[in-house]
Order: structure tokens, then sequence, then C-alpha cells
């Protein structure tokens, strides 16, 4: 089965579960890798392959998508930063749960989401995407502060 990563620029790639059939069971449901989707005005969807091929389906055909960010936020400081990768989460868990013979195919980002979680979950704050204690953060923050200022101190003195 097709798997991909984490790899550029905000959503878009995701995963479908489509059945043949709107009415057939979720256990029916097989699974297909996307790149990008696109809406059609006849009440159809596109989605791009990454192999370049396009697979038109039936809005009614899908019954689940699950988009995945090309990466997670760099920084990741208080409950709302982390509210949208909550909600990945959330949604990775209704999509295993759902469509658990598919759900292999996603193993690989759901281990990545579930692994930033629980760092935020120990109390640890991601920054320039490392994840540090609350006490890395502070000594981090106070060596930027001096840095800063040091700077500003250069520039007045350049300026004079």
């Amino acid at each position: 089965m097709a798997c991909f990563l984490w790899t550029g620029h905000s959503f878009g790639a995701g995963i479908a579960a489509f059945k043949n059939q709107s009415f057939y069971s979720d256990t029916e449901a097989k699974p297909l890798v996307y790149v990008s989707t696109k809406d059609m005005p006849d009440g159809r969807v596109e989605f791009s392959l990454k192999n370049g091929q396009v697979v038109v389906l039936k809005k009614n055909q899908v019954a689940m998508l699950l988009e995945f960010p090309d990466q997670i936020p760099p920084s990741i400081t208080n409950d709302l930063e982390m509210v949208p990768i909550r909600n990945l989460h959330n949604k990775i868990l209704e999509f295993h749960k759902r469509f658990p013979q598919i759900s292999k195919t996603i193993q690989s980002q759901t281990e990545s989401v579930s692994a930033h979680v629980l760092e935020y979950e120990s109390g640890k704050i991601r920054k320039n995407n490392a994840w540090l204690t609350k006490e890395e953060y502070k000594h981090q923050l106070s060596i930027e502060e001096i840095s800063q200022k040091r700077n500003s101190k250069r520039k007045t003195w350049q300026s004079n």
C-alpha cells in the first residue's frame, strides 16, 4: 500500500477511505492516498496521486477524508497552538476506528502525530522544531533576550 511523508507546506496530501457504493459497509472501504484534491462542479472529487494519475470519485463514494499537514508547526508554546494537532490526532483515531482494515496505510503519520501530542502533554514546549522542557525553553528565551540586547547596543553604537 502507498504511504506518504510529512514534506513541505500546509495541508492537502492525505488519504481517502472510499467505497464502490455509498451504502457498502465501512469494512469494505479502500484507501486512496492522494497529494491533492479538487471538487468538480458535477458533484465529483478529483484526486491527484503522487505518480501523476488522477482518480475521480462521486462525493458519496468518499466515506472519509483525512488530510495531513506537510509538517508540524516549528513552535508550539501553548494550548491554542496545539489545537490543530489535537484535532488531527482525534481525526486519525476516528479513522482507525472506522477503517481498521486500511489504517496500516497511515501508521507512520499516526505515530508521528501521537508522539507530538505525548511530548506536549508531558509538559514540553516546541521551539524551532525541537521539544524542550519548560526549563530549557526559559533558558533559551533568556539567551535570545541577551542576544537581542547586544544587537540593539551594537546598532546604537554603529549609528553614532
